[in-house]
């Protein structure tokens, strides 16, 4: 078998493997052999058909097509292997000549190579920057009502309501055009510009027409607010006895929730320019994948973002271990959920290493 290949943008390979007859025959031979013995003729018993009669009645076409897959299927494991290749899309095999010779040519995405740029420098420069800036983490005062409200809001009481809608209750509606269900507090401003107006004042069971939708509201809800007196403070927990224990923990819940967001700013900053200093040739089908998933925008970041953590696990041998996976899963049962623990904890512990540089 000869083969030989040239790299094309993309982390794309165009590789061209030859066998000589003799060669594929190793591979066309038992297939042959296999339908030959398959082979039904009247008069006879399966296999014991005269072989000239029997070869006559033999699919070549199919034996030829199962041949050249083995043929194929094996030259390439071989050919990846002997070139450290990973393979990560259907190869697009074309077969070029099978008379005097077997040839095909394939189309191949590989993973890329990676080539870091200086990743613990770059990460020194940043962490000595972030250490030097002054942390001033502010949390007004109407962030804080917000909250509390919002609390509140998650505490009320609903009462089925036999009267028009108005704003503040919360109604249940269903689109008959569409056959879907939503269920919000009106005067919101939730549902499409004008919608909400045109739902107001309407009775239970009234049906209204809206840009070509056909509207039914099916129930109304008087939505009646707790007081912010000590017994609902002391329900949201024993740590709270007053509305001073609140307020400081809403605060100091906010102020930690900015301050996560702070840092994931600067991991970002970190790891976006050691992807600007790194060399990665990303397949298009990466960058696709990632794309069904959130969607065009900052797809090919994401995958080098990925590809750069990916490397640095490698490099620095920052494997999550079973153990570390199973104390991150105690309590979790579904199985599904162990890749997502898995590239938590494998980027928890890049980023710890980048931050300690």
């Amino acid at each position: 078998m000869k083969s030989s290949y040239k790299n094309l943008p993309g982390s794309l390979v165009e590789l061209s493997v030859e066998l000589t007859l003799e060669e594929f025959n190793e591979y066309w031979q038992p297939v042959f052999d296999q339908a030959l013995s398959q082979i039904h003729l009247k008069g006879f018993r399966p296999g014991q058909a005269p072989r000239e009669m029997a070869k006559n009645a033999v699919d070549q076409e199919k034996v030829f097509e199962k041949a050249a897959h083995e043929a194929i299927k094996f030259g390439l494991n071989k050919i990846a292997e002997e070139n450290n290749w990973t393979i990560i899309d259907k190869p697009q095999v074309t077969i070029d000549s099978h008379d005097k010779s077997f040839k095909y040519t394939v189309k191949l995405t590989l993973f890329p190579e990676i080539q870091l740029g200086n990743y613990k420098k770059i990460a020194e420069k940043w962490s000595k920057k972030f250490a030097g800036e002054e942390k001033n983490i502010a949390v007004t005062e109407k962030e804080v009502d917000d909250s509390i409200e919002w609390l509140k809001n998650s505490k009320a009481k609903l009462t089925e309501a036999n009267r028009p809608a108005r704003n503040g209750d919360v109604i249940e509606i269903t689109d008959i055009t569409e056959g879907k269900s939503d269920k919000f507090i009106l005067g919101k401003g939730n549902l499409l510009p004008g919608l909400e107006n045109n739902l107001e004042n309407r009775s239970m069971g009234e049906e209204i027409t809206f840009s070509g939708h056909k509207i039914k509201i099916d129930k109304i809800f008087n939505r009646e607010l707790p007081d912010l007196d000590d017994n609902f403070i002391k329900s949201l927990g024993k740590n709270f006895n007053n509305l001073d224990d609140l307020k400081k923990s809403v605060r100091e819940g906010i102020a930690k929730e900015k301050e996560m967001k702070e840092r994931d700013k600067n991991r970002l900053k970190i790891i976006e320019e050691i992807v600007q200093e790194s060399k990665i040739d990303i397949p298009q089908v990466m960058i696709d994948k990632v794309e069904q998933q959130f969607g065009k925008e900052g797809a090919g970041k994401r995958v080098a973002a990925q590809l750069v953590i990916y490397k640095i696990v490698q490099l620095e041998n920052l494997t999550p271990s079973e153990e570390e996976i199973r104390n991150e899963m105690r309590g979790i049962d579904n199985p599904k959920f162990y890749d997502y623990i898995y590239n938590v904890l494998q980027t928890r512990k890049v980023f710890g290493f980048l931050e300690s540089q």
